[in-house]
């Protein structure tokens, strides 16, 4: 798997307060190179550029042709983790042929199919069970090689900002500081 866009969208570790859960053999179902480079984060996956992966077809709930990626779920066995996630997303998605590895905009979810690989966006306020599942790409190798740095991210470097004295000298007398 090539991670050179993957490294441009600046990854870092997302925890968010949690319990432990149960472990479940889903990692079968992934590839051996995506499943180190979880392991490698060992919690949720945020990424400080922003991540988007373009689609090549219609999604009635996208607009702007890429979808928008929150999180990749980790190797941890809490809420952070890829089994919690997985377990967590079997009442919501209708068919259980699909995993879910991460979580797009409004709640979505990026999800593997079992027994193909093919990696599908998963709509969860769909109007129907029949359109709820979206195709992307034929692996999550590919889909992870794909994404880019979301274009409406703010990604300005701020440590070359110069600040004025009057604004530190505001900064010092504050009674917040």
């Amino acid at each position: 798997m090539k991670l050179d866009n993957f490294k441009q969208l600046h990854p870092y570790l997302f925890r968010r307060e949690s319990a432990k859960v149960a472990d479940y053999d889903y990692y079968s179902f992934f590839p051996k190179d995506y499943i180190s480079l979880i392991q490698s984060y060992q919690g949720m996956i945020a990424f400080e550029n922003g991540a988007i992966f373009r689609i090549k077809s219609k999604i009635p709930v996208i607009t702007k042709g890429y979808i928008t990626i929150d999180y990749l779920y980790g190797d941890s066995k809490d809420e952070n983790g890829l089994n919690y996630n997985i377990v967590d997303t079997f009442d919501i998605m209708p068919d259980d042929n699909f995993l879910t590895f991460g979580e797009c905009f409004g709640g979505n979810k990026v999800c593997v199919h079992k027994n193909t690989g093919n990696v599908y966006f998963f709509w969860h306020e769909a109007p129907s069970d029949d359109e709820c599942y979206y195709y992307l790409t034929s692996s999550i190798d590919i889909f992870i090689e794909s994404l880019e740095p979301d274009p409406e991210e703010d990604t300005q470097d701020l440590s070359d900002v110069t600040v004025s004295q009057s604004l530190l000298e505001l900064i010092k007398n504050s009674k917040y500081k």
